[in-house]
């Protein structure tokens, strides 16, 4: 009896119920009701508003931040696109090629021609032997036509495919050059045409965003004047169109940080350019049918950023949305040099479904449910008091007000400042019974919350994106840990040879090029590429994410790196450039992995000597030149199926930073 009574309010104030019915005064039962009731309504009240406050201010205020750093990011990006065009359009070799386009238009005539004229004209210089989709120069300006090209296909590469198309007019609107073919040549009636060459330097012409054939990739155009540096007369446009996976990527990262989260971004005209639910699938993007029906009222808001709530038309599934827009003028003109330009007029959307965004909140709900069930307790044994004595009962129920109410109070307080953003404050637990569950239920909620706080700025500062995910799954362990992985090495073998006689672009050129087709071969098997180091490249098996089958994964992804490099040096030969070698080390087994770094950066790595016997085995290929696959023995016996394996057993070889001999084997090929 005695522990119920220490551990339930229930038995206090039945307890002292019991005490005042012996002195039957109404009126102090009465005073009872008031107080009591008085604040824990109050106090309901206030776990009410708190509740939606903290669904306003945490998860809503939390989307429309990300929503709003997205929209930053992409002006960011946008803006350095139109620096791009703007850096071409002011080139001596651009306004030197546009230069004598536009004389030659004015000698052949067809400066003020009409279209039909124009294009028989184009058409008539295929006969000769010239492009019809550009207008050929004199004679005096082929030169100056073939500085201005090899200029801005240097620029294309240097862009490594974001710029997918660039053409450059004359004054009259007629094709000067083209980096690909058209079908229209004679631009002068494009909205885009006249918004460039209309307002000087100031000028600039949009081509909305769509998907661009055959693969559908979703494309920007950005036209700006072409200027005679002295006179600033405008000579032409140029546009280049540009391809937007950059937008699109940067939207899958913020959207994998948010726990079953879905970042879209929308056109003026509320066209989906970027859906990360759907991976981006073309078959969504452009589609009306995909275009929530909450897009147009985000559309038009002047808030900007904001939030709402809505239902996924879909799923029916209610979600919190957090909303910003691309920026304007305010942004765009002093930054590019434009004036009164509205920007593209873009919207991001974050969602996420309210039940997980509210799960932080659920102590806090269920802590409020339990108080109004006690507040219904309470009423109805005070109502039972009905003759109580002054004295007696006064002091009874100043004493039940002070016991109950004060830490009410108190907690009442304490929620003000949660409410105010304070998350590190705890209130003392002053009893075991339910007021005390409340107290230890409201700092559970509280530090639900400031860990939701530390994620948010964990995330802020982590650099990989592939540990992302795992960082809001709870998979990764900070400060490192275990994990049983393969490890594989490559590098070019005569680097340094090969790259001597050559220019520094040169030089950047084809080692990108090496390392696109090895990054493919790697991250289509599942790899994770870990380290670049020049021409050489270190990856990942089965670390940071799980793979049961790393050592297969690894012996795939090293078949497949030979063969995009046997398809590259064919591509190398015809070039009349000199094939490529390379040295794979594969090893396998534990390592040290987790995040290493400082406060302020975090870097996932893996350490031991699993990975100094992978590198070790990479450089072994220099002593075995007919070979450009070696293994080590803890790798095959990892292998649950080495009969597909073709080898050469080259025996155990003595290693640098290794007491005992490795046994190596060289792999011919693998049957997958």
């Amino acid at each position: 009896m005695f522990t119920r009574f220490r551990t339930s309010l229930r038995y206090k104030i039945s307890a002292q119920m019991l005490l005042l019915s012996l002195f039957p005064l109404t009126i102090v039962g009465a005073m009872v009701f008031i107080i009591l009731t008085n604040q824990l309504g109050d106090f309901s009240k206030r776990l009410g508003q708190a509740e939606n406050t903290l669904r306003d201010d945490v998860v809503g205020a939390n989307l429309a931040g990300i929503a709003d750093a997205l929209s930053a990011e992409t002006d960011a990006y946008l803006l350095e696109r139109i620096k791009d065009v703007r850096r071409w359009a002011e080139s001596p070799s651009i306004i030197e090629a546009v230069r004598h386009a536009g004389q030659a238009a004015l000698a052949r005539g067809l400066a003020d021609a009409d279209r039909p004229t124009i294009e028989a004209a184009l058409d008539a210089q295929a006969d000769a032997g010239f492009s019809p989709f550009f207008l050929a120069p004199d004679e005096a300006g082929q030169q100056a036509l073939t500085d201005a090209i090899g200029f801005l296909f240097r620029e294309q590469e240097k862009s490594r495919g974001t710029f997918i198309e660039i053409i450059v007019t004359e004054r009259s609107g007629i094709n000067a050059l083209v980096t690909r073919p058209v079908t229209t040549r004679v631009h002068r009636d494009a909205p885009w045409w006249r918004d460039a060459s209309s307002h000087g330097v100031a000028g600039i012409g949009i081509v909305d965003a769509h998907p661009d054939a055959p693969d559908s990739r979703v494309v920007l155009g950005i036209a700006l004047p072409v200027l005679d540096p002295d006179t600033k007369a405008v000579l032409g446009v140029i546009r280049g169109t540009f391809d937007l996976s950059e937008v699109q990527l940067l939207v899958s990262r913020r959207a994998a940080l948010i726990p079953g989260g879905n970042a879209q971004v929308f056109t003026r005209d509320g066209a989906l350019l970027a859906d990360t639910a759907s991976q981006h699938d073309p078959a969504v993007l452009f589609n009306p049918a995909f275009t929530p029906q909450v897009v147009p009222q985000i559309l038009e808001s002047g808030i900007s950023p904001g939030f709402l709530t809505r239902t996924d038309e879909a799923t029916s599934t209610p979600l919190i949305t957090g909303y910003s827009h691309t920026a304007g003028s305010d942004f765009y003109d002093e930054r590019a040099g434009l004036s009164g330009f509205e920007g593209v007029g873009w919207s991001v959307m974050v969602s996420q479904p309210e039940e997980t965004a509210l799960q932080v909140l659920t102590p806090l709900l269920q802590a409020r449910q339990t108080l109004e069930r006690q507040l219904h307790i309470i009423r109805t044994l005070i109502l039972g008091v009905a003759s109580l004595t002054a004295a007696a009962g006064l002091l009874i129920a100043l004493l039940l007000a002070r016991g109950i109410a004060n830490p009410l109070v108190h907690l009442s307080r304490t929620a003000e400042r949660v409410r105010a953003g304070d998350y590190r404050t705890q209130v003392a637990v002053t009893s075991q019974d339910e007021i005390g569950l409340l107290q230890d239920t409201f700092n559970s909620m509280v530090r639900g919350l400031e860990e939701r706080e530390r994620m948010r700025d964990l995330f802020g500062r982590a650099v990989s994106p592939e540990v992302a995910d795992l960082f809001v799954s709870g998979q990764l362990k900070l400060g490192g840990e275990i994990r049983h992985v393969s490890v594989l090495f490559t590098d070019i073998r005569g680097f340094t040879t090969l790259s001597e006689p050559l220019p520094p672009e040169q030089v950047i050129a084809f080692i990108n090029e090496f390392l696109d087709e090895m990054h493919k071969a790697i991250q289509g098997v599942g790899g994770v590429v870990h380290k670049l180091g020049g021409d050489s490249i270190m990856a990942l098996f089965g670390a940071p994410a799980a793979d049961a089958a790393h050592p297969q994964t690894a012996l795939r992804a090293a078949i497949h790196m030979r063969a995009r490099l046997a398809a590259l040096n064919a591509r190398r030969r015809e070039r009349g450039e000199t094939p490529l070698r390379i040295g794979i080390g594969i090893n396998t087994g534990p390592v040290i992995a987790g995040g290493v770094g400082s406060e302020d950066r975090l870097e996932y790595t893996v350490l031991g000597d699993t990975v100094n016997v992978a590198a070790r085995l990479e450089s072994l290929t220099k002593e075995f030149p007919d070979y450009d696959i070696l293994i080590s023995e803890a790798t095959l016996r990892a292998l649950p199926d080495p009969d597909r394996l073709a080898l050469t057993d080259l025996g155990s070889v003595k290693v640098k930073g290794k007491t005992e001999p490795v046994h190596v084997f060289a792999v011919l090929n693998y049957h997958e």
